[in-house]
């Protein structure tokens, strides 16, 4: 069984624990590993032991130490702050879409949502056109009359709406 430092990615065995899944567990300030050792003495076959470790917090100091007899696993509750590096947080930049421009329509007639091509009918090829903008494996751009919101994006209800106006028309 090992203890690592996630942070620079050392490690040191701490103890070996035979064909004993060792269960480890720190304690709350991170100065001991607890673990399931075997134990032939007991009703269950397992104990409970402390193994201190040193600063670095991975490298054992001393001997292991009996914490409960008849134990399978430690649950340790960390109590009050992290006593280990502070953590370096990246900003990761969020990146949004323009809002199309939207297209003007022939003259005389209304956008119907799903209507790629404008020829007053929406077709399988113009539907499947707007779930893949929806899920964002196509842009906008390439029917900007799905997005009858105007915001920028197709949701679930304006794909619904243009199967709507295959099935009864556009009006």
């Amino acid at each position: 069984m090992v203890a690592a430092n996630l942070t620079d990615g050392r490690t040191a065995e701490v103890a070996l624990t035979g064909d004993t899944p060792g269960l480890p567990v720190y304690n709350g300030d991170d100065s001991a590993v607890l673990h399931m050792v075997s134990d032939p003495e007991t009703v269950i076959g397992t104990s409970l032991v402390r193994r201190a470790l040193a600063a670095d917090r991975i490298t054992p100091s001393g001997p292991q130490e009996l914490v409960r007899p008849d134990a399978a696993a430690g649950v340790i509750y960390r109590r009050g702050p992290y006593p280990g590096p502070a953590p370096t947080l990246t900003p990761t930049p969020v990146t949004r879409r323009p809002k199309p421009t939207p297209t003007a329509t022939a003259a005389g007639r209304t956008a119907c949502t799903g209507d790629c091509n404008e020829d007053g009918e929406v077709t399988v090829d113009e539907r499947i056109q707007g779930v893949n903008i929806a899920f964002r494996n196509k842009s906008l751009n390439e029917c900007p009359v799905f997005d009858s919101s105007h915001d920028g994006e197709v949701t679930i209800n304006e794909t619904i709406q243009g199967v709507n106006n295959a099935l009864n028309g556009c009006s």
